[in-house]
């Protein structure tokens, strides 16, 4: 049974993912940064797929970024903040600190902006 198309698996897989965010980060203000970069990424993802530049469900985030420049024209230097500070926090041990936190948030502001709303 998929329950639902799959809810199921993608439900336990995001609950792996946090799982792993905890080991990494435990249970501070790290982790929340750590997830609300993850959530920012996510949603960029998003935006960029409703311009018709979906992610390939096997392709990096690094190359990933040039097909994001093709959705947002223009904001590279954002698209790459954000890139970056996803793979630190998806694949490494690196913490986020506040103030690049707020930075990455004006970035999705801004590219959110661009669409008109999209």
């Amino acid at each position: 049974a998929t329950f639902g198309g799959g809810i199921l698996g993608r439900a336990l897989g995001s609950l792996r993912g946090a799982a792993g965010l905890v080991r990494r980060f435990g249970v501070s203000r790290d982790l929340l940064a750590a997830i609300s970069v993850q959530n920012i990424y996510a949603n960029l993802c998003r935006l960029a797929r409703r311009r018709g530049k979906p992610r390939l469900p096997s392709q990096p985030p690094d190359d990933y970024l040039p097909v994001l420049g093709q959705a947002f024209p223009g904001q590279e230097e954002r698209l790459r903040r954000i890139t970056a500070a996803y793979m630190r926090v998806h694949y490494g041990d690196q913490a986020v600190q506040a103030e690049e936190l707020a930075a990455l948030r004006e970035d999705y502001r801004v590219l959110r902006e661009d669409g008109g709303g999209v």
